[in-house]
Order: C-alpha cells, then structure tokens, then sequence
C-alpha cells in the first residue's frame, strides 16, 4: 500500500488540465503515506471518492476548487461537516450513509454552504441522527435540487427526517426546486408529510416507490 501512495508522486504539478478525479481505494489500512500527486491540478472541479474515512485526510487536494463532490463510503457526521467546510465553492454533493458522531465538534454558528444548488442523501435503515447531525448544522440558501434515497424505512426515521428538514428549509431560506424521494416500501402519510413542508418553490417532483 505504501508502494502505491508512493509511485503517483512523479505526477505531482503535471495535471494542469485535469478537471475530473475518480478515486476508489480499497484498503482496510488505518493509514496510509500522503498522496500529493493531485494537490495541484489547477482545472480540478470535479471530485468522486470512495475510500475509508480515515484515508481521506491522506489526500492532498485542492478542496477549493471542488464544484462537484460525491462520497460514496459510509462516514461519521462530523467527517461530512468537515469536508464540506472545506469545499466553500461546492455546487453539488452527493453523500453515502452518514453516522452519528458522540460529542460533535461544532463551530459556533451554522455553517454557511453558500453555492450548494444539489444535495442527495442516502438514509441508513436505522435511523438518520447523523444525517441530522449535519442538516441541523448547515444552511443553503442556493439549494434548488435535493435527493433522498431510501425514504420510507420506519415511521419514526421519516419523522425525524421531517423535522430536520423542516428547520433546515427555514434555516436556508432556500427556493427549492426539484425533490426526488426513493423508497423501498409503499407510499405513506410519513412520506405525504414530508412532501408537505417543501418549500411552495417546488416544480418538480419525483417519487420511485420500489413497496
């Protein structure tokens, strides 16, 4: 593993037009060697992910830069806040289950993704204090897209969801334009519920039920 951290760096500085990175790094090591090969590609707008969250940190990126970012491993609430504090000009984001994070470091105020106009969420089939975690911690004032993948699981996970979106949509003050929900079971009054506090901006609305 080591090896292979090792032999991306004579790349270092010769990705200049690079726009778009796929990396998956499939490895159950605590920790690996810094990997500085894409910290300057200056064209870098575009980033997929799919590696540990303790690797993550071991990739030097221009965060910055990031206008699309998808992470496709599960990963603690506090990993999601740091990573989008990271990404100030991030346009859209696409994030795998998100855990909840016992003693959560949080900044003094909310943070602001101000350029975020897409969000899709994927909710875990136990509960969504995580992905609470994060929405009560964040605002998006350009949010026009949001996805939920795996809406229905439990009542009680969608009423939580409901909540958390509710003080996140007063939050951000945002003119939401499309919602996408996928559920695995049939259409409930939960999930009524939650179409219910969208923001009347809404113009597109799309409900897979798979039940």
């Amino acid at each position: 593993m080591m090896d292979d951290c090792d032999v991306l760096s004579p790349i270092r500085g010769a990705l200049s037009s690079l726009r778009t990175f796929h990396f998956v790094l499939d490895s159950t090591l605590e920790s690996c060697a810094t990997i500085d090969a894409f910290e300057y590609a200056p064209q870098l707008e575009e980033l997929f992910l799919t590696c540990r969250p303790n690797l993550v940190k071991c990739i030097l990126l221009p965060w910055t830069q990031i206008h699309r970012f998808r992470y496709g491993m599960e990963h603690s609430s506090q990993i999601s806040l740091a990573l989008l504090t990271e990404m100030p000009n991030l346009v859209s984001c696409v994030l795998g289950d998100i855990s909840f994070t016992s003693g959560l470091h949080l900044q003094d105020c909310s943070l602001r993704v101000a350029s975020l106009m897409s969000l899709t969420l994927n909710l875990p089939k136990t509960n969504i204090y995580g992905i609470r975690q994060v929405l009560d911690n964040i605002s998006a004032p350009s949010l026009e897209s949001l996805e939920l993948l795996g809406v229905g699981n439990s009542s009680k996970i969608n009423r939580d969801l409901v909540d958390a979106l509710s003080n996140f949509f007063q939050r951000s003050c945002c003119n939401l334009r499309s919602l996408a929900l996928s559920s695995p079971s049939s259409i409930s009054a939960d999930i009524i519920s939650l179409i219910r506090i969208i923001p009347s901006s809404l113009t597109k609305l799309s409900i897979t039920s798979f039940g």
